[in-house]
């Protein structure tokens, strides 16, 4: 899936592939986009990988994610990494959730930076995308654009459900993430509206 993903979007950014220490043996024969590297990590949950991969990387202008079971279009990347510029949240069309959610988006460098994190670290699987959407479409920091066509080949969507769906860690996603909504979430909205008003007033200023 993986050579398949990056065959079909052809990403021209910098990126890296983050392994299962236990599983890399079976990529040693894809292909990579020049400015691509790996990432070989003890198997755990995508979100301590992600979070790990931001830790490594934490000042980028922005990050941006994708499972291997994506088949975007070619210049996906390009264009959305324009788009969520400092602090906007950018995706396309899943072909699953369309504009309901932020699947694999680009989002800005100081919006993850502000956060702290890539994903919502008490979730480990699921309910990433979902946080984020919260975030993006309280703060009016979401911009999707359905003709970027980012298709999924997720089981539900046409896809194999093979053995990285079984032993995939969910945890408890969904509790978590209801959590964070109702004991988390007012607090750390007030403080990213400021932090956004301060930020605008300073671009303001600039120009």
């Amino acid at each position: 899936m993986l050579q398949r993903f990056l065959d079909s979007g052809k990403p021209t950014l910098p990126g890296v592939v983050v392994l299962d220490e236990d599983d890399a043996l079976n990529y040693s024969d894809v292909s990579l986009p020049p400015l691509w590297g790996r990432l070989i990590f003890k198997r755990d949950c995508v979100t301590n990988h992600l979070n790990k991969v931001f830790s490594i990387f934490p000042n980028e202008d922005f990050y941006g994610f994708a499972a291997d079971d994506l088949v975007p279009e070619e210049g996906w990347d390009v264009f959305l990494s324009k788009r969520c510029e400092d602090i906007y949240i950018a995706y396309g069309d899943d072909g699953i959730q369309g504009e309901k959610l932020c699947t694999h988006s680009f989002i800005g460098g100081d919006l993850i930076r502000k956060v702290g994190w890539m994903q919502y670290p008490k979730v480990k699987h699921l309910y990433g995308d979902t946080v984020w959407k919260t975030i993006g479409s309280e703060l009016g920091l979401l911009r999707y654009y359905p003709e970027i066509k980012t298709t999924h080949l997720h089981f539900s969507n046409g896809g194999t459900y093979d053995k990285t769906y079984a032993e995939r860690h969910c945890g408890n996603d969904e509790s978590a993430f209801v959590n964070w909504k109702e004991n988390e979430w007012s607090v750390s909205k007030s403080q990213l509206l400021e932090w956004q008003l301060i930020k605008l007033i300073n671009q303001r200023g600039e120009v």
